[in-house]
């Protein structure tokens, strides 16, 4: 592969720790141009690279690739700019102050046929990668309490923009992103968002303390950042039927990049065995060893996806929905109410009515792509298992009704293998015009079948794993009856 040319907006905190470090290491990348007014500090990182003062000379480098770093305002103008000029954006999290601006760029993004991809790299922490393969194997039975927790003791506001009054400020938006797009990652949009997000420290101007609980009921999901802790307690905490797991501390390679320590080193993202969290249980507690993290992960796939080898590793919509949870966490706050699921999602899906219940058993491989297409393309949502089932395996729910389970096939290699059909899934659905545009936008290949005789419009594709998938759109029909997709 050859390396994608690159450019980097910022070299402040995130661009000299979480990026540079990561484009200058991996053959993936080069680093063509940097955007910065402190040209001595280009000249000392980045020597070979071309150094820029403005967006307009950056532009016009021989350039594939963004890298914006800059404060969170700056990112919707940013991101835009560089899409308009056919240029692939990765974006520091959080990815934009507001859903609106996310979702212009998610439309423009895919209107120009190019990469945006936002850095939500704490899916690659080693205790969160942990905590995925726990639930997965089904060692804490039915999960009901999830608590996640990101504190730090910064009892003096500093003088610094992510601490100053104005869009994408505070911490809700600076850790609060990392753990809402974490909870999405394991159990996709929840039923409900209820929070607190205040400024507690004395003369502070943004939010410095959130407590956030969504609803997946029967499981309760906290996310919890301070910064007035000074000893600190778990980072997660999950409760099920079977057993509970607790972990304390943070993972390891943020304090390794600002030792400089290079991401290709020995034992990267590893964490030492009196770090690891504990699985409790009727029988007792015994250590689990925690999973080496490595952000190196997410730019690779980053760069197989700019050269169509790859999936996007963080799609925009993902990164978007974050956004929206943190819009509607900041509303329960003010307005002092528990705010439903269904005003979550108005205007960003479309709506699945119902299934008779139907398995797929997917290769471990492509079991990920398979539910996050259900997720976030068709809109289901992840939910508890139904009671009187007995295997693992993820449930997923339209509206109250659980429709769909995923589990993963022994073999590795098999096709998926629906059961409850003969060879496909199929969906009632309401929302036609609204799917076919998200069909587009996500360039899925699909035919469009009216018929008069039943009153409805079907759509047929397939999902990621090849297994059939027919949607029926009852009484409702395409602008012109005889198209197809």
């Amino acid at each position: 592969m050859r390396p994608v040319r690159t450019a980097l907006i910022g070299l402040g905190f995130s661009g000299q720790t979480f990026h540079l470090p990561f484009l200058k290491t991996l053959p993936e990348f080069e680093v063509s141009a940097v955007l910065t007014q402190r040209e001595e500090l280009a000249q000392s990182l980045a020597p070979e690279a071309a150094h820029c003062r403005t967006m307009t000379e950056l532009l016009q480098q021989d350039i594939e690739l963004v890298v914006i770093t800059a404060p969170n305002v700056e990112h919707y103008p940013l991101a835009r700019q560089a899409l308009e000029a056919g240029v692939h954006v990765l974006v520091e999290k959080p990815f934009t102050p507001e859903s609106e601006q996310a979702k212009a760029l998610c439309e423009l993004a895919a209107q120009r046929n190019l990469v945006l991809s936002v850095y939500h790299n704490r899916r690659w922490d080693g205790d969160f990668l942990t905590v995925k393969s726990l639930l997965e194997s089904g060692r804490l039975g039915d999960l009901y309490h999830f608590e996640s927790h990101f504190d730090r003791f910064r009892p003096q506001v500093r003088d610094r923009w992510r601490e100053k009054p104005g869009a994408g400020s505070g911490s809700l938006y600076d850790l609060g992103s990392h753990l809402i797009d974490q909870a999405l990652c394991l159990f996709g949009p929840p039923k409900a968002v209820t929070a607190q997000a205040l400024k507690q420290r004395p003369g502070s101007e943004a939010v410095d303390y959130f407590h956030v609980v969504l609803d997946y009921a029967p499981l309760q999901v906290i996310l919890h950042g301070s910064a007035l802790t000074a000893q600190p307690g778990p980072r997660f905490q999950l409760h099920g039927d079977r057993a509970s797991y607790i972990k304390h501390g943070l993972d390891p390679q943020e304090d390794a990049l600002r030792d400089g320590q290079v991401p290709d080193s020995a034992n990267w993202g590893l964490e030492p065995e009196h770090c690891h969290g504990m699985v409790t249980d009727a029988e007792g507690s015994q250590a689990q060893a925690t999973q080496a993290g490595d952000y190196t992960l997410f730019y690779r796939q980053l760069a197989m996806a700019i050269r169509g080898e790859a999936d996007n590793p963080v799609p925009p919509k993902q990164a978007m929905q974050v956004i929206r949870i943190i819009e509607l966490a900041q509303q329960s706050c003010d307005e002092g109410r528990r705010i439903a699921f269904e005003e979550l999602n108005q205007g960003y899906f479309m709506e699945v009515t119902g299934l008779d219940h139907i398995n797929i058993t997917a290769p471990l491989a492509l079991l990920e792509s398979v539910r996050d297409f259900y997720l976030h393309v068709l809109a289901l949502r992840q939910g508890p298992r139904p009671s009187g089932f007995r295997r693992q395996g993820f449930w997923l729910y339209a509206g109250e009704a659980p429709i769909l389970h995923l589990t993963v096939s022994e073999t590795a290699a098999c096709d998926s293998v629906a059961t409850g059909h003969l060879d496909h899934v199929a969906l009632r659905c309401r929302g036609l015009p609204e799917t076919m545009r998200r069909l587009a936008e996500h360039d899925l290949s699909h035919s469009v079948e009216v018929v008069p005789g039943l009153g409805q419009t079907q759509i047929f594709l397939r999902d990621p794993s090849g297994l059939g998938v027919e949607l029926n759109f009852v009484d409702e029909f395409p602008q012109d009856a005889d198209q197809s997709a």
